[in-house]
């Protein structure tokens, strides 16, 4: 499955910054090519490979927000969301938190539940990286 679809659409727009080193948080203006990097911590689901990304592409019109909710700061977003799975059969629960940590950085976690008829149900927690390249 491309999980990374479903986490990125789901939060894209996060972030834009520029190029200092001091972190200018603005949550809700993501752009450019992010790479989205995956580590499994726990969980039954296996490794999802890293994935290229284009910031501000729109989510998949089959997902649904549960909540979202985005810090004073714009420094950190929360999020929860469902989506099909890639062959529509089975549903993938996701949430996610992200923290920009560098103007070219987000990091996080996210946890899915993917439930299947055929090939069941897996619950996995992931560290995520997001770096602009």
């Amino acid at each position: 499955m491309r999980h990374w679809l479903v986490v990125v659409s789901m939060i894209a727009a996060l972030a834009g910054c520029g190029g200092s080193d001091h972190v200018t948080c603005a949550i809700g203006s993501l752009t450019g090519t992010w790479r989205l990097h995956y580590d499994q911590t726990n969980g039954t689901c296996g490794a999802i490979p890293d994935e290229t990304l284009i910031a501000g592409t729109p989510a998949p019109q089959a997902c649904t927000t549960i909540t979202q909710q985005i810090s004073t700061d714009h420094c950190r977003i929360d999020t929860a969301f469902n989506c099909p799975t890639t062959d529509s059969r089975g549903t993938q629960a996701w949430t996610v938190t992200l923290t920009q940590t560098a103007n070219t950085q987000l990091t996080g976690s996210g946890t899915v539940q993917v439930n299947h008829p055929t090939l069941g149900t897996c619950r996995s927690t992931y560290n995520l990286t997001m770096t602009k390249i």
